[in-house]
């Protein structure tokens, strides 16, 4: 029988695996729901969700073994972890392994992948424990203070909808709620705004301001939200990023507008054809701003190099975690 919340709350050791499944006494409106609901469609997070899509399944991709093990070892808690002595996947023995392991709820990674997660960690607290707020107050030492790590906030608002959000670190003495995201490509403090807009790292401080603010209202407006950013490759440099008042005014915009969707398609049913997909009409997309002024770009290049010139679109990042 799936595990189940009677009541809104703060848990401290909810297992990650019961999270991800919802457990909530209706279907549960997340951070990561909202997202899709905004750049996507309700279709989409109908499909994304446990609850309201019968066939969903865990997202295990091999691409995020790393940033798991990274994330459970920095954290002290997380996705329970099994290292397999092999060198790929390719092989009927490995295979097997990483089957039994995901049908156990496990995150299956190569030795190889374990060893530099635990070497991530390791710079991650070093560089933490050089990077200072304002207050020149190592983060690592707010970082390590007493806390809870993965703990889930669980709250209904009126109309009886319900909430979900897991918090990475939570320390019980200072207002900083921390987030820790791993990339393959770079953390590059000049790269943050973009990654926060495209990642929507605005939504997720405003649903943990929403959550914290339900369930304990006397701190509302004090806590700060933070992200960990660090790359998976070497030297596995790391920034922080605070969000501004000005980020979280957008977040609240932007979720309160998935909420609403949210609602609408909850009122509607939690069958698949209450959830629409993309408009029915025919769309007349406006060509980009940034990709005519690149290929205007391209063409003065190409003239005056006498010759064809490769054209080559910047490929978007993706951060992992959380």
């Amino acid at each position: 029988m799936a595990f189940r919340i009677a009541a809104p709350g703060i848990f401290p050791d909810i297992n990650p695996n019961d999270y991800h499944r919802d457990p909530c006494p209706t279907p549960s409106l997340t951070q990561s729901i909202a997202k899709i609901l905004l750049v996507q469609s309700p279709a989409h997070a109908w499909v994304a969700h446990p609850r309201l899509n019968p066939e969903w399944e865990a997202d295990e991709d091999k691409k995020f073994a790393i940033g798991n093990v990274a994330h459970s070892l920095l954290l002290g808690r997380g996705k329970a972890i099994a290292v397999g002595p092999f060198e790929n996947w390719k092989t009927k023995d490995s295979q097997n392994f990483r089957k039994d392991c995901i049908a156990g709820g496990k995150v299956p990674v190569l030795t190889e992948q374990y060893e530099r997660a635990v070497q991530m960690v390791r710079a991650c607290r070093d560089q933490l424990a050089q990077i200072v707020d304002d207050n020149d107050r190592p983060i690592l030492a707010d970082f390590d203070s007493p806390g809870a790590s993965e703990l889930m906030l669980a709250w209904c608002e009126p109309g009886g909808f319900w909430f979900r959000q897991l918090v990475d670190r939570a320390p019980t003495h200072c207002q900083a709620i921390y987030d820790y995201k791993t990339t393959a490509m770079s953390a590059a403090p000049q790269a943050l705004g973009v990654k926060m807009a495209d990642q929507g790292w605005d939504i997720q401080g405003a649903m943990l301001e929403r959550g914290f603010g339900a369930l304990d209202p006397k701190n509302r407006g004090r806590r700060k939200y933070r992200f960990i950013c660090q790359e998976t490759d070497y030297p596995y440099a790391v920034t922080v990023a605070e969000l501004t008042e000005a980020s979280l005014t957008i977040g609240r915009k932007r979720l309160n507008q998935a909420v609403e969707l949210w609602r609408a398609c909850l009122d509607t049913g939690t069958h698949r054809e209450a959830w629409p997909g993309y408009g029915r009409r025919i769309q007349r997309p406006e060509y980009p701003d940034w990709m005519e002024k690149r290929w205007l770009a391209h063409e003065l290049e190409a003239e005056a190099a006498g010759g064809i010139v490769p054209f080559r679109i910047p490929q978007r990042d993706h951060l992992m975690g959380g």
